[in-house]
């Protein structure tokens, strides 16, 4: 199974992941812990806080999974040609 390692490589490993809330990271808002700011304390805080708390990384490793399988290289590639299959032009006919 290929799976797309820029970020599902990270997911697949099964441990949680934490990120900002920095915009760039907003498509991945609902698999990830997110931490309340950017400062080095706000970090650490934000990292403590999830790992002490084992349902909310149960919780997120679930979701990681489920988000792996609607993003898994196969699953996209069928999406992307169905999508170019329903939009494209018949060629006229001749």
């Amino acid at each position: 199974r290929v799976v797309n390692l820029h970020i599902g490589g990270i997911y697949a490993s099964g441990r949680p992941v934490a990120c900002t809330l920095l915009p760039i990271f907003r498509d991945v808002a609902s698999v990830t812990h997110q931490l309340p700011g950017i400062m080095p304390g706000e970090l650490a805080a934000g990292v403590s806080a999830l790992l002490e708390d084992q349902n909310r990384i149960q919780a997120l490793t679930g979701r990681q999974m489920a988000w792996l399988a609607q993003h898994d290289w196969p699953v996209l590639s069928k999406r992307l040609w169905n999508i170019l299959r329903s939009t494209a032009v018949a060629p006229a006919e001749k």
